[in-house]
């Protein structure tokens, strides 16, 4: 019993730590582009559909960091390095901005 009890715990931690996916206020996920603009405006897309996200995007695809965005160089570091390792991340945006502008990163 207690073999059984531990293997659900287990699984229940492993479907809650995988899930991939975005939400009306944020995206966790892996991390599918970075792209950035020539005036230093950053796009972010994830392996989540960023259309669910309650903000507009020009593609309904993208999230985006612009050129003088505070902490901006901070999370466009942390998001380079979750790609590299192939991490899962967490991005809350702003609700409600017409570019999806990101708030904050966090590493999951």
């Amino acid at each position: 019993m207690k073999k059984l009890i531990m293997g659900a715990l287990a699984l229940g931690m492993i479907a809650t730590s995988s899930y991939a996916g975005c939400s009306a206020t944020k995206c966790i996920g892996k991390i599918d582009k970075l792209y950035m603009t020539a005036n230093g405006t950053l796009y972010v897309g994830t392996d989540g559909d960023e259309s669910a996200l309650n903000c507009t995007s020009p593609s309904n695809a993208y999230m985006s960091l612009a050129e003088g965005d505070v902490g901006k160089n901070a999370m466009y570091s942390l998001l380079l390095t979750a790609q590299t390792t192939d991490k899962p991340v967490t991005i809350r945006i702003q609700e409600g901005s017409p570019d999806c502008r990101v708030l904050y990163v966090t590493a999951n």
